[in-house]
């Protein structure tokens, strides 16, 4: 083999190398969401950390399996509270949590910065006033 085969050589496997890595894969389908149904009455801690609970009684296998406190299940009773019950708690969290009422919907930096930009602001329009 002389020396010019042997570059051609090289060069036909670099650039066909090159191209399979430009190539998309094209055989893959693409990919769909997994669905999973949602479940409405599983246990409390499985509900709170807002993962699918398997509903086994007394305790479901995903505590178990992790290795934490399955706090159990809402009855029905507990699951559907009436209307006045809710309107009671609403009523309660409006009393314990009322809203402030002459406070500004400034946060902190816009008070300072009201504060310490109005006497200069002042200052300036004073003095272009009194320019003209």
């Amino acid at each position: 083999m002389d020396l010019k085969t042997v570059v051609r050589t090289l060069k036909e496997q670099s650039i066909a190398r090159a191209k399979d890595h430009e190539a998309p894969l094209k055989s893959a389908a693409p990919r769909q969401k997994r669905w999973a149904s949602k479940s409405k009455t599983g246990c409390a801690t499985c509900r709170i950390r807002r993962i699918k609970c398997d509903e086994g009684k007394p305790h479901c296998q995903r505590c178990l399996l992790t290795g934490r406190q399955c706090s159990g299940y809402a009855t029905s009773s507990d699951a559907s509270p009436s209307l006045e019950a809710a309107a009671a708690s609403s009523s309660r969290t409006m009393v314990l949590a009322p809203r402030a009422a002459n406070h500004p919907d400034w946060d902190i930096m816009d008070a300072i910065r009201y504060c310490s930009f109005k006497p200069a602001l002042s200052a300036l329009l004073r003095f272009i006033f009194f320019l003209r």
